[in-house]
């Protein structure tokens, strides 16, 4: 039997200038799966509808999501042992493997229905007043149907899924995804992208950002006794690893011993002193775990 959690605090440094949160974090269970996601807007000038980027980011992930587990024949992970993938090559064929192809264009739909609906959002919503100062060139206002709205909700994304036939993981952009095995033993099973250092890194927003995405899946659900996903504010509160995988399995044994909705507000202090003592930004925590 498993569970689900999620929470994201604003960070201090938005309390200070009383900004919104850029983070949102999503659950959604059912008797046959588990999802869990984490997006971190990225808050720049550029990306100032980032907030709601990773909304939008996080309802999306949710949705396919959840279409791939009630659409895609389990089989085809019978007997995979974990497998991390790299990029989505979405520029050409799908991979042979039926497994890689289906995570593969999952990630495109992921990809494709993000850009979709901050477009549509951007259409509903034009810009304000405030943001109309900011955001003219030569006297004309940044926004018409030609105008590139992906780039003013830049965000980063990470999810994954548990079923009773397999689970999965996926991530673009910076923050972290910790996984426990059945001895709980931690391990990192997202491949590392070289190219997310310090305050660099790859979007949900880029053209073809479906090309960042790292993945790794199993046939073997049972094997995963916790996943858990967070945003960078989190791990770039701490030097080294260690302390943030000490974080994590606090997290998890009061997960464990509390349950979800009893260890919402302990959570929520613990993260919310994190940021004020450390990295002063945004902390979205979500995790499936294993309650027996």
């Amino acid at each position: 039997m498993y569970d689900c959690f999620n929470l994201s605090v604003r960070g201090n440094r938005h309390v200070l200038a009383g900004t919104v949160c850029q983070d949102y974090s999503l659950t959604l269970k059912t008797n046959d799966m588990h999802i869990a996601t984490v997006c971190d807007g990225h808050g720049s000038s550029l990306h100032f509808r980032s907030d709601a980027g990773a909304k939008i980011a996080a309802e999306t992930a949710v949705d396919c999501l959840k279409k791939f587990a009630e659409t895609t024949d389990p089989s085809i992970f019978a007997g995979c042992a974990i497998t991390p993938c790299g990029t989505c090559d979405r520029m050409g064929k799908l991979p042979e493997k039926a497994s890689d192809a289906a995570i593969a264009q999952l990630i495109i739909d992921i990809h494709d229905t993000w850009h979709k609906r901050v477009r549509e959002h951007a259409l509903a919503n034009p810009l304000t007043e405030q943001e109309e100062q900011r955001f003219l060139t030569d006297g004309e206002p940044l926004w018409s149907e030609d105008t590139r709205f992906d780039i003013f909700y830049g965000t980063t994304l990470l999810a994954a899924l548990r079923t009773p036939n397999y689970w999965l993981t996926l991530q673009v952009g910076d923050g972290m995804t910790v996984a426990f095995d059945q001895e709980f033993n931690m391990y990192a099973p997202i491949p590392k992208d070289p190219t997310c250092q310090k305050n660099l890194t790859t979007s949900l927003c880029g053209k073809e950002s479906a090309n960042d995405f790292r993945s790794c899946y199993s046939g073997d659900p049972d094997a995963l006794e916790a996943i858990f996903l967070t945003t960078d504010g989190m791990d770039k509160s701490f030097d080294t690893i260690r302390p943030y995988l000490k974080l994590l399995r606090g997290l998890h044994l009061t997960l464990l011993t509390q349950g979800s909705e009893k260890a919402h507000p302990l959570v929520e202090k613990i993260l919310t002193d994190l940021s004020k003592e450390s990295s002063q930004d945004d902390i979205s925590v979500a995790a499936i775990f294993a309650l027996d």
